[in-house]
């Protein structure tokens, strides 16, 4: 919701407003018919109106932005161990937002695999949740792997969302990566482009395997890729998304995991990023100051005509 406040200089006796009209529209010959042959103490009072209206509206173009509403952060905290050919994780959700969430369910997703728990109707604020996952990995290659977090809610109207986490976990011996990536920020409104930039941090040429994790609520036309990364090298892939059903001014994480095999070992590195979720309004707010000196711009012609308009006489006169 948007409130802005807007001003009219008011109708006097001397500059009467048509009220025929919609909006109280002034006729431009009968103004300047009065402009010519009202007092000088009328014309001073309209011009005071005509500041006042102005010095009304400017700080609500300044100040124009969302009304406060409530809010759901999820923290997410996750933790997996290796044991007996068992990975064992457990998914703590703790609401740190001022409004309760409904409907959680948690899922963990290893390999396109995923376990889901069954659905907790509520979280209250400051709240926790835990729930406990078990899932085999014989036949996993030794070295590091990524497992996935995600949450579905809803808020308390019913409204859809998702939160991702990740964690990692080892088997064997650990694989650290080489490699090092980056995600810059962005801002999403219909589409936008993700900027993966990633980085071979020795001479062993690599070959990467990406794939993109996004909520339900962001989509993308291409999910996985492959690139070579070239000893000591540094690569960019652009990575296409759009807003599919995510509210303004909500941000999301997002992940990309990039993997690689060398020597029978497995290696990967998780690199998140962050979406945020802006419209029309967001870029109201973000030129409302040239808009407000426009304002003022126009507001200082309307004044100067009328000093023009106070030294001059009317034709015929």
């Amino acid at each position: 919701m948007f409130i802005i406040a807007t001003a009219i200089a008011p109708a006097t006796d001397d500059f009467p407003f048509d009220h025929h009209r919609a909006g109280f529209v002034v006729e431009a010959s009968t103004l300047k018919s009065r402009l010519f042959s009202a007092s000088r103490s009328a014309r001073q009072r309209f011009l005071r109106a005509c500041l006042r209206g102005f010095c009304a509206v400017l700080p609500a173009l300044l100040m124009v932005g969302p009304a406060s509403a409530g809010h759901i952060t999820l923290q997410i905290d996750t933790t997996s161990t290796v044991r007996d050919d068992q990975l064992q994780s457990r998914v703590t959700l703790t609401n740190q937002g001022d409004e309760s969430a409904a409907n959680i369910q948690v899922h963990v997703e290893l390999q396109g695999k995923r376990d889901s728990s069954p659905i907790q109707a509520s979280l209250g604020v400051q709240r926790s949740y835990a729930r406990a996952f078990s899932r085999p990995i014989a036949g996993l290659s030794e070295g590091r792997h990524p497992l996935v977090v995600i949450i579905d809610y809803t808020d308390t109207n019913g409204y859809p969302l998702t939160a991702l986490s990740f964690a990692e976990f080892i088997v064997g011996a650990d694989n650290p990566p080489r490699i090092h990536g980056v995600i810059k920020g962005i801002e999403l409104g219909r589409e936008a482009e993700l900027e993966l930039r990633v980085k071979n941090l020795d001479s062993t040429p690599r070959a990467l395997k990406l794939r993109l994790i996004l909520p339900k609520e962001i989509s993308s036309s291409q999910a996985e890729y492959q690139i070579a990364l070239g000893a000591s090298s540094e690569h960019t892939v652009s990575l296409p998304v759009r807003n599919f059903s995510a509210l303004e001014g909500s941000r999301y994480q997002i992940l990309v995991l990039v993997e690689y095999d060398e020597q029978s070992k497995h290696s990967s590195l998780v690199v998140p990023g962050i979406v945020k979720i802006v419209g029309a309004t967001d870029l109201f707010r973000t030129y409302r100051v040239p808009l407000a000196i426009g304002v003022g711009i126009l507001i200082l012609l309307f004044v100067g005509l009328q000093f023009h308009f106070r030294f001059r006489k009317p034709s015929g006169h």
